[in-house]
């Protein structure tokens, strides 16, 4: 019997894509699947540090923001992003470049195809620590969505001015196709053992 690996966090993406009814809420599944996701981003800690170390101002520890441009941490009025109108970001793109550590934003946008997480979720059972953010995307394009990529952005204001910073970027095991009048729902499950 082997012991089992404490203490080692995974992080999975599942997508959905939903058929919506009259009242435009989802209604017959017609894609599901789940990844392991491998995707955390040089963002997603140096973020954190710099949100947690306000003091800290050490280009070493620099992100950068989904237009590219470069931020130094202690640099500029950070606010949390699950409070007020700063939140995390679900986006969606079409494009198929492979994931690097260095990646800030979606390879090829689609556009309007980006919304607010609207739950998270505890889905933790014993020794298992376990949350799950959800997010819903209506496709109203008139046109189909070829999608084979999904991140996760901060929302966050930087110098008093909004910024956007992407934490995690998967690049999906297939194509999912979202129809005009269609809802894509994609899900990030971050769990670790104690």
């Amino acid at each position: 019997m082997s012991k089992r690996a404490q203490g080692f966090g995974r992080l999975y993406v599942t997508v959905e894509v939903h058929d919506l009814d009259d009242q435009g809420k989802k209604a017959r599944r017609r894609f599901y699947r789940r990844w392991r996701s491998r995707s955390f981003l040089r963002n997603y800690l140096r973020a954190f540090l710099g949100f947690t170390s306000q003091g800290l101002n050490i280009s070493t520890w620099e992100i950068v923001d989904t237009g590219g441009t470069t931020r130094i941490s202690g640099a500029g009025a950070k606010a949390q992003a699950n409070t007020s109108s700063n939140k995390f970001k679900l986006v969606v793109g079409s494009g198929t470049t492979a994931v690097t550590p260095t990646d800030f934003a979606e390879a090829t946008a689609i556009t309007g195809a980006n919304a607010d997480f609207q739950d998270v979720f505890d889905d933790s059972s014993g020794d298992t620590i376990a949350f799950r953010w959800v997010g819903t995307i209506v496709n109203g394009s008139g046109g189909s969505w070829s999608v084979n990529e999904t991140l996760v952005q901060v929302d966050c204001e930087w110098g008093s001015t909004q910024r956007f910073f992407t934490i995690i970027r998967d690049v999906l095991g297939s194509t999912v196709t979202v129809n005009d009048g269609q809802a894509i729902t994609v899900s990030y499950t971050l769990q670790t053992t104690v």
